[in-house]
Order: structure tokens, then C-alpha cells, then sequence
């Protein structure tokens, strides 16, 4: 119905066949909770933007929400030394809600290297926080413990970087979104 008062607020001769058409086509965001497949140990794999800790709470609690019963298993690429050292412990907290993270190196995008923020001191962190985490080398690292996952398990590859392109290497060609 928003969808529906939204399209008329912007196009009121739009016609409800229109609406109802583009409505049941519509696949939902690029990375955003975005289904992408089934991996080789059969665990169901998820992509999503989320490079924020309140994005990070949110798309692990609607994951809980849709998956009850599920481990929650996220694969996060930090975006940028300095938000992830400004939001250090909020980001802890946030993975640590997740049954199992895997923290890839911080994808610097315009930074220099800064020494002082590492993917192992966050996962330490997270693990302070009462969470499960680990430190990966990288997005090849990241594919091969994606494909070990088990069918009792939801997976996200999350951050604003390419972490994507882990979840990518990991699906079969066939089990392809």
C-alpha cells in the first residue's frame, strides 16, 4: 500500500495495473539483504551494505527475525580506518550479536594504511563482547570458509567494500541468484 500511495503522491494518472505490474517484478535493493544463492555446504548466503554498527544490529535482527533457529554467520569487510576506529566498540558490539563473525582487513578506499586498526583487534574485541570472531587474510580466505558452512546456517558477506565479491567466489555457477 506505501509503495502504491507513494507512486500515485509522484504520478497520480499512474494506473493500478502499472503499479501492480512493476510491484510484482520488483526484486528488492542491490545489497541490501540481497539473496545471492546456496553455498556447496549448503548454508544460504546473503549480501548487505551494512558499513554502519546500527546497519549491522538491524540486518543481524531481521536475519533472527526471518531465519529463527539459524546461525547467523556474518562476513564483515570494515570501510575505512578512521569510522572503523571511531566506532571501534560500537562495532564490536554490533558483530558480537551475530552467532559467528569472520572480519576481513579494513578496505581503506581513499586512506593511508594506519597500523594502529586491525581486523584482529576487532575480532578480539567482538570476542571481549561476548561475540565469536576471527581475523581473515582476505576475500579468498573469506570464500573458502564461506563454502564450508552447513545447511543450519544464514550467511552475509557485509560491509560497503567488495566484500561481495567473497560470497561470489564461494556459490557454485549453479547455485547462482
Amino acid at each position: 500500500r506505501a509503495a502504491k500511495a507513494a507512486a500515485r503522491a509522484i504520478a497520480p494518472d499512474i494506473s493500478e495495473a502499472s503499479m501492480d505490474s512493476s510491484l510484482s517484478s520488483f526484486r528488492g535493493t542491490w545489497r541490501r539483504f540481497e539473496y545471492k544463492g546456496k553455498l556447496p555446504g549448503g548454508a544460504l548466503l546473503y549480501d548487505d551494505y551494512a558499513h554502519h554498527p546500527t546497519a549491522i544490529e538491524k540486518t543481524i535482527e531481521a536475519a533472527r527475525e526471518k531465519f529463527p533457529g539459524k546461525k547467523i554467520v556474518v562476513f564483515f569487510h570494515p570501510h575505512l580506518y578512521s569510522r572503523t576506529r571511531d566506532l571501534f566498540d560500537d562495532f564490536a558490539s554490533a558483530l558480537a550479536r551475530a552467532d559467528m563473525a569472520y572480519i576481513l582487513p579494513v578496505y581503506a578506499a581513499r586512506e593511508p594504511h594506519d597500523p594502529a586498526v586491525s581486523s584482529s583487534a576487532l575480532a578480539d574485541a567482538v570476542n571481549k563482547n561476548r561475540g565469536k570472531a576471527f581475523a581473515v587474510e582476505g576475500l579468498s580466505e573469506a570464500a573458502q570458509k564461506l563454502k564450508a558452512l552447513s545447511p543450519d546456517t544464514v550467511a552475509f558477506t557485509m560491509g560497503a567494500g567488495d566484500v561481495y565479491k567473497a560470497g561470489e567466489q564461494a556459490l557454485p555457477v549453479g547455485r547462482r541468484v
